[in-house]
């Protein structure tokens, strides 16, 4: 596998109301998307994580998340929605090899 064709995953509920869409359903969406980009997402880099978008900052998976976007070891992240990437504070996501920015 290439390193420029890795993807992580990344899926985040925090409240009843978001639980009807599953974190299994969310990485099923997204891994579809993924697939049509020619992107693959091995199973290390599938992060599911029941957690409020208000400390974003502190949940250790979402650390995990940046620090492969930063070295580099992951060319995308795949989100049903960026507001599951959204924190106070927190503004842009940056996917080095894919060159892009996600904004709020």
């Amino acid at each position: 596998m290439l390193k420029d064709k890795v993807a992580a995953i990344w899926c985040r509920v925090s409240t009843s109301d978001q639980r009807e869409m599953s974190l299994d359903s969310q990485e099923e969406a997204v891994r579809k998307v993924l697939d049509k980009q020619g992107l693959e997402a091995p199973p290390r880099y599938v992060l599911k994580v029941d957690w409020t978008s208000l400390d974003l900052m502190a949940c250790p998976q979402f650390q995990q998340l940046r620090g492969w976007i930063a070295s580099g070891e992951i060319s995308a992240v795949g989100v049903l929605d960026r507001d599951r990437l959204q924190a106070q504070g927190l503004h842009y996501c940056f996917c080095r090899s894919a060159k892009s920015t996600v904004s709020r």
